[in-house]
């Protein structure tokens, strides 16, 4: 026991006090210095101990939609028949063509039954000109003749035979020499990319879906053929825009020229976990299919979401109408589940958001030793990467631009940004955006305002870079 000398210092009343002591007979084990053998053991069995209970408190915290992450959300959220929404390949169309007809290659003899019919198609398309016809007119053989007895019909590769010309007799052949303009197939398969001299690393890569051949087109009188191509990789870095898509790795024989004359969109990265845990969370108020939130739960389900959808509420002060603005997606889709999910007597108009195309110049000042190049190329990456996070209506803030090209290792100064912004002029027109009349808004340090209903998209970067001395 312990005895307090009277008259000494004493603990407060009601207080605890710490008493350090030794047994009459020690165990042995009194080194617990920093090192020794004993400390050493004991604090390895008490961070095995912490790592345990570590454990424990993270799958406690994985049995709930707040604090599940990764494949335990996905279990979780699956009690309410939700799944992730995985990346999506970007999809559009590409156009091959040549300018010259291709080369001619002769058919000879080939026979055909005469039935009564007036027009007959030939076997080898596309058909450029008839050298002759020859059948049996009365029991005798007979050489037909252009524009007398018959005409060619190029457009459908068919003759077609004339009235008040000579026929050959019912029930028997004919035979056509004729030539033919080699057929320029497009197999299924086919890879088409973008082009950057200063990144070839980042080229995107596309591939036709189906096989198609060039035929002519009366419109451009060019050999062409529009053909759906879909990304190679996954994911919002496969949407470009139009005119990015112009160069074929494996070059196909008899084809000149491609390019995708529209944007090639579509592409969407893997649903996060936050928004996973949102979408779950409202997934029971689509049943009701009364509120607009029910709409935005129901489209933000869809494939391909590259942004929040945009919801207006009676956007001309019309009771009743609702419109829509989305951005990724298939068409088809988007319009089953707005049918599904609206209210009875609610309209829905969908539509796309507008593009404002942005052009970004930047010049900036960095040390001595850095390199160039690797420079210019992360600086195009986050820049694209920035604008790419903006959702539909999001403005272009001029200084969280700066901010991001200031995580740049090596950059000491953003010398210069100007950022030009082109957006269709529907006010030239009537309203009619077909003219490709286009307004310039140029920024060297102001923010570029975007529109509700629009979305800013990177068309070019432009990276300058200086050394600094000092």
């Amino acid at each position: 026991m312990i005895a307090w000398i009277g008259g000494s210092d004493k603990p407060d009343d009601k207080s605890e006090f710490k008493v350090s002591y030794v047994f009459d007979e020690p165990s042995g084990l009194t080194d617990i210095n920093p090192g020794s053998v004993l400390r050493t053991i004991v604090e390895s069995v008490c961070r095995e101990i912490e790592f345990l209970y570590l454990q424990m408190d993270q799958v406690y915290r994985s049995g709930f939609i707040d604090t599940a992450n990764g494949n335990a959300l996905d279990l979780v959220v699956s009690i309410l028949g939700i799944q992730r929404k995985t990346p999506t390949h970007a999809m559009g169309y590409v156009t091959f063509w040549r300018n010259t007809d291709p080369p001619e290659i002769p058919v000879g003899g080939e026979a055909r039954l005469y039935d009564g019919r007036d027009i007959y198609e030939l076997k080898v398309t596309p058909a450029k000109r008839i050298v002759t016809i020859n059948g049996v007119v009365k029991g005798s053989m007979y050489s037909f003749e252009e524009d007398k007895d018959y005409e060619f019909e190029p457009i459908s590769s068919s003759i077609r035979w004339l009235q008040g010309g000579e026929k050959p007799d019912n029930r028997t052949a004919f035979s056509v020499d004729y030539m033919a303009h080699q057929k320029i197939m497009i197999p299924a398969g086919t890879k088409v990319s973008t082009f950057s001299r200063q990144q070839p690393q980042n080229a995107r890569i596309f591939e036709t879906m189906k096989e198609s051949a060039l035929e002519k087109a009366p419109s451009s009188g060019r050999w062409e053929s529009t053909v759906q191509v879909k990304a190679l990789t996954p994911g919002e870095a496969g949407n470009v825009i139009a005119g990015s898509v112009d160069v074929m790795p494996k070059p196909l024989v008899g084809v000149e020229h491609v390019v995708n004359s529209s944007n090639i969109a579509g592409g969407a990265e893997s649903e996060d976990d936050e928004s996973l845990r949102n979408r779950a969370k409202r997934a029971l108020e689509v049943a009701g299919k009364a509120t607009l939130v029910s709409l935005r739960s129901a489209l933000e389900g869809i494939e391909g979401m590259q942004s929040p959808p945009l919801i207006q509420e009676m956007p001309e002060g019309v009771p009743g109408i609702v419109k829509v603005v989305i951005d990724g997606g298939d068409d088809r889709e988007i319009e089953k589940v707005i049918e599904d999910t609206r209210a009875a007597g609610i309209r829905v108009e969908f539509k796309r958001p507008a593009i404002v195309l942005v052009d970004i110049s930047v010049t900036l000042a960095v040390k001595k030793k850095a390199n160039q190049e690797p420079i210019k190329d992360e600086t195009e990456s986050k820049i694209k990467d920035f604008v790419s996070s903006l959702k539909i209506g999001d403005d272009i803030v001029f200084n969280q631009l700066v901010s991001v090209l200031f995580t740049l290792p090596g950059v000491l100064d953003v010398q210069e940004l100007v950022i030009d912004a082109y957006r269709e002029d529907s006010s030239s027109s009537g309203g009619d955006t077909s003219t490709g009349n286009s307004v310039q808004v140029r920024s060297t340090k102001e923010n570029i305002q975007i529109n509700e209903g629009e979305r800013a998209y990177v068309r070019t970067v432009a990276v300058m870079v200086n050394m600094i001395t000092k």
